[in-house]
C-alpha cells in the first residue's frame, strides 16, 4: 500500500468518527474516545454519555462507531 492511499485511509477514518460525533450530539449524547494504554478497562474504543453525563453505553470504552449508530437507531425507534 503506498503512502497516499494510508493518508486517505485514515483521513476517511477521522470523516467517519466526526460524523458519528455530530449525529450523537444532535440526540444529546456524547462521544468519549478510550485514551491513554490499553487496559481490562479501556479497550481503545468509545464510552457514549448522555446529557447528564451518565455511561449508557461502552464502560469500557468497547464500543465501536457502528454499535454507537446502532443504537441511536434503536433510541430513535422506541421514542
Amino acid at each position: 500500500m503506498n503512502r497516499n492511499a494510508v493518508e486517505t485511509f485514515q483521513a476517511d477514518e477521522t470523516l467517519s468518527v466526526r460524523v458519528v460525533r455530530r449525529i450523537a450530539a444532535r440526540h444529546g449524547l456524547t462521544l468519549v474516545k478510550g485514551r491513554g494504554q490499553i487496559s481490562i478497562d479501556n479497550l481503545g474504543e468509545y464510552m457514549l454519555l448522555d446529557e447528564h453525563k451518565t455511561i449508557i453505553g461502552g464502560p469500557r470504552f468497547d464500543m465501536t462507531e457502528t454499535e454507537i449508530l446502532d443504537y441511536i437507531n434503536e433510541l430513535r425507534l422506541t421514542v
